[in-house]
């Protein structure tokens, strides 16, 4: 793995990487070499995406992988890769944030438009790149799959991976030249608001109808991460077990882009992308 660089949308030239200067002029985090890439993984990051997230974390012989950040998926696959994937960790714009629900929340279909319209821009771009010929998956996270799933009216994806989903807005069709794979956790918290949509014009809609559980296009694969302590859950009664449960839903919806203890997703991804050829 070369190193890291920012794809600038001005000119879609490499930069050397200088996040302090380049962080909000540039569409995408990159990590490894352009210069032997047979193959891209672009990661869509989902709810309380930020800037601070995406540069936390200090790459050191004990944690290669800047744990805890939004590189964090990307720069797994990219240093177990064999030299010849560059991933990209989608940046430009804002993505929804849970305290700030009302109106700048995951459930507002305006915000997958939104972000779906950049998603848009930043793979048209790439392809204008000398990179353009490559083999492309797209591997979101949570809200990301809405919004890569509104870029695929303007952009077609080698395959899609979906990680802990919430969907795809209401009249999402498939694209038949796409290979779709889902992976969550037994208990993961999205699953909670699977095929939940209210029309609501003026705000595009609010939740997500086209479920990531339909099956169909959509091939499900087991993340073996697992609802723990399901009997105690059940015999602790009221408030308690219902945060339980809420508290490893959601613990268990961000280990799904852990480089730790999630072997079998971390393995998997990899096998689809040494197939991106």
């Amino acid at each position: 793995m070369k190193g890291h660089f920012l794809l600038c949308a001005a000119d879609f030239a490499f930069w050397d990487f200088s996040p302090d200067f380049f962080g909000k002029l540039c569409d995408s985090f990159g990590i490894g070499d352009p210069t032997t890439a047979r193959r891209i993984l672009s990661f869509m990051p989902g709810t309380n995406a930020s800037l601070e997230l995406m540069y936390k974390g200090v790459v050191s012989a004990a944690d290669p992988y800047r744990s805890g950040s939004q590189q964090e998926f990307a720069t797994w696959q990219v240093a177990n890769s064999g030299g010849d994937l560059l991933g990209f960790v989608f940046k430009d714009g804002t993505f929804p944030q849970l305290d700030e629900l009302a109106w700048n929340g995951p459930q507002l279909n305006a915000a997958a438009d939104r972000l779906g319209a950049n998603y848009t821009a930043f793979h048209q771009g790439l392809d204008a790149t000398n990179l353009g010929g490559l083999p492309v998956v797209s591997v979101e996270h949570s809200f990301g799959s809405a919004a890569a799933g509104e870029a695929e009216a303007n952009v077609t994806f080698d395959a899609r991976v979906l990680l802990a989903p919430i969907g795809m807005k209401e009249g999402w069709q498939p694209n038949p030249d796409t290979r779709y794979t889902v992976y969550a956790a037994e208990d993961d918290i999205n699953k909670l608001f699977y095929d939940v949509h209210v029309p609501v014009p003026f705000l595009d809609g609010l939740g997500y109808g086209a479920a990531p559980n339909a099956g169909g296009a959509l091939e499900i694969r087991e993340s073996g991460i697992v609802a723990e302590n399901v009997i105690w859950k059940g015999l602790t009664a009221g408030l308690l077990g219902g945060l339980w449960t809420a508290s490893d839903s959601v613990a268990h919806h961000n280990q799904i882009i852990s480089s730790g203890n999630n072997d079998q997703v971390l393995f998997g991804v990899a096998g689809q992308l040494s197939g991106a050829r």
